[in-house]
Order: C-alpha cells, then structure tokens, then sequence
C-alpha cells in the first residue's frame, strides 16, 4: 500500500481541513487586531478642554472644526 500525505484519505479532506482551519484564523486575526486597535481603561481619547470644545461650551471663542477655505484671509 502506497503512503501518501493524506495517509490514504480522500484529498478532498485535506482541502476541507485547511478551509476550516483558513477560517478560523481569519476570524481570530481580525479579533486580535480589533483587540489591539481598542483603548484600555487608562487610555484618554481626549482631553476635558477638547470635550467642552466639542460641546460648544469652551467659552474662548474657539471652534471645534476647521475653518472653511472661503473664510480664510489671505495675508
């Protein structure tokens, strides 16, 4: 009896495992790099002067976006 790789199974088994096995590492791939992007609890997305800025309440006049082109003075 010859040895092959598949140890006498049907090729179509090998191509299913490694299907399945692709998926999974797809799946848990994309988690890990999810995981990764995500902040923790000590993380600080923004400061309290940014979050008023955001709320419109900074109350020096300053806007939380950039300023159109058409505003913009030229010097």
């Amino acid at each position: 009896m010859a040895t092959t790789i598949t140890n006498g199974r049907a090729n179509a088994l090998r191509s299913r495992n490694i299907a399945l096995v692709s998926m999974v590492a797809v799946v848990t791939s994309g988690w890990l790099l999810f995981r990764a992007q995500s902040p923790n609890g000590k993380d600080v997305l923004y400061s309290e002067k940014e979050k008023q800025m955001m709320q419109g309440r900074s109350g020096s006049g300053a806007i939380a976006r950039a300023p159109s082109r058409e505003r913009v003075e030229k010097s």
